[in-house]
């Protein structure tokens, strides 16, 4: 009898992957082979592509939940009076901007956050506000053009 407990370390900078293998009791058949091998860097690989589909998708999620909250604020404040930092007279809820719903921004205007950064786009009488993140390929979009939550629509372009 014999058991094998496979421990992979995958080095991220190198690009390769280290196989260690430790033994608990008696002995067990040459890892050296071909099959045992091939099937350990098989069921690493299997491992590691399935961990960056997870975090890719947990990205798109964190991106959904930032530009309907955006898009939530942005409902919410064109309902307000000027006087409770509001919508002004005459505005709409495509004239929201970053600043008035109280957003810190960066120079260029958009909303940066570590899932991804956030621009506002004007579309005749709706609200566009776009999702980016490039490191994961993931691109949201959610409309916004009116104040109740059917008026909130999502668009989700990811590669």
């Amino acid at each position: 009898m014999f058991r094998i407990v496979l421990l992979l370390c995958i080095a991220s900078i190198s690009g390769c992957i280290t196989l260690v293998v430790h033994s608990g009791e008696g002995t067990y058949p040459n890892i050296g082979s071909s099959e045992a091998g091939a099937d350990a860097v098989r069921n690493a690989q299997r491992e590691s592509q399935n961990r960056l589909l997870r975090l890719k998708q947990e990205n798109l999620d964190a991106l959904i939940v930032m530009g309907v909250r955006i898009a939530s604020d942005a409902q919410a404040w064109s309902l307000k009076p000027a006087a409770f930092r509001g919508a002004a007279l005459g505005e709409t809820i495509a004239d929201a901007h970053f600043a008035a719903l109280g957003y810190p921004t960066a120079r260029s205007g958009v909303f940066l956050t570590l899932d991804g950064q956030y621009s506002i786009e004007h579309d005749n009488a709706a609200l566009k506000i776009v999702g980016v993140n490039h490191q994961w390929s993931n691109r949201i979009e959610v409309l916004v053009d009116g104040v109740l939550p059917s008026d909130i629509r999502l668009r989700v372009v990811s590669e």
